[in-house]
Order: structure tokens, then sequence, then C-alpha cells
């Protein structure tokens, strides 16, 4: 086989092959498109819709009730009462109460007795003077009161200034309970006495006031 004969081959089985794809091509789409036996046909329809919109029906509203807001009433602020005292219990026959009068519960004023001179039947002897105090060269003077009975009877004796040393004090308070005797009166009564401890002169007293007591 020349040349030549061998390039017309070649060209003829080019063809021959393009033809086949061609049919083949041809046959394939028919196939896919046809619609097999037994498949009823599906109708499509296309609904449509009225571009009519719905009324609108308006509706009037009821205007609502203005409501006043309450008003606030201040509730008047109590006054505070003043305690009344319980009335005591009446007397019979309007007679007054005697102790209901109160210049008759008043305590007596104290009577003033002077110096106490007169409220005193013997002065008996100085007291004594602290032989460690002298020793010491303490002095100092001691004011004491003697609270008496209506019988004459001391019943207490008080301190009312103190010298600073208790040899001292303690000198002038035995003094008035065993060395002084005093009057009887119709109230008790008190007698106020002031002594004196001093290295030069010794010891000493003398009467400040007297006067009654409760």
């Amino acid at each position: 086989m020349t040349v030549s004969e061998r390039r017309n081959y070649q060209v003829g089985i080019v063809f021959s092959i393009i033809f086949h794809l061609a049919l083949v091509l041809i046959a394939f789409p028919m196939h896919l498109l046809s619609v097999p036996a037994g498949i009823d046909e599906i109708a499509v329809g296309i609904f449509e819709f009225s571009g009519a919109q719905p009324e609108l029906v308006a509706v009037e509203l009821e205007p609502e009730l203005a409501v006043e807001p309450e008003k606030m009433i201040a509730k008047p602020t109590p006054r505070p009462t003043k305690p009344v005292a319980p009335a005591g219990p009446r007397p019979k026959n309007g007679a007054l109460d005697p102790k209901a009068q109160t210049s008759g519960n008043l305590p007596k004023a104290p009577v003033s007795l002077g110096d106490g001179t007169g409220m005193i039947n013997g002065f008996g002897q100085a007291p004594y003077y602290p032989k460690n105090a002298v020793n010491e060269g303490v002095e100092g003077k001691v004011l004491v009161r003697a609270l008496v009975k209506t019988d004459g009877s001391l019943e207490a004796v008080e301190l009312v200034e103190s010298s600073g040393d208790a040899r001292l004090d303690r000198a002038a308070v035995n003094s008035l309970y065993e060395n002084w005797v005093f009057k009887p009166h119709s109230e008790a009564y008190y007698i106020e006495v002031s002594f004196s401890f001093s290295l030069n002169s010794g010891v000493g007293y003398q009467l400040v006031r007297s006067a009654t007591r409760p």
C-alpha cells in the first residue's frame, strides 16, 4: 500500500467515526425526552389572585374618662394633753382634810439658841493634847457638832471641819462624849464647838452656834 492509499484509508476511518458519533448524539436526546407509557400527564395551572384588597372598617373608640387624682387631706396633728392629777377623796361633811394643808406639813424652821452657852450644864475638862502630835509639832483646829436629844443626852458628834490630823480630830470628839453635860429642851438641838491645838498655848475651845433641829 502506497503512502497516498494509506492516507485515504485513515481519512475514511475518521469520517466513519464522526458519522457514527453524530447518529448517537441525535438519538440520545430523543430517548430522554420521550415519556414512558402508563404515566399520566400532570396538568399545571396558574392561580391568579385578584388585586382587590379587603375594605377596612373604621371603628370609633369611646374616649376614656379622665380620672381626677384623689386629694390627700392632711390629718390634724393631735395636741398633747396635759396629764390631770386624779382628785383625792373628798372629806366627809365638807370638812377640810388637815393633811391637805401644806402649811401644817412644812417642817418647823430652826430656832437659834445663840452660841449654846445656856444649853450646857458643865463644860468639863479640855481635851488632852496627844503626846505624839506634840513631839511631831502638829497643830490645828477642829470644828465639831454635838447633836443633843430633848432629854439632854448626847445623840452623836459630827466632824464639821478636820484639822488635817486624825489624832487631833479624835481628841476633840472624845472630849464631848466624856466631859460635856447638856441641858434638856422641848426640842432637839445642836451645838457647834471649835477646838484649837497649839504648842504655845495648849488646847482651847470656843462655842460657835446652837439651834433647834428636826
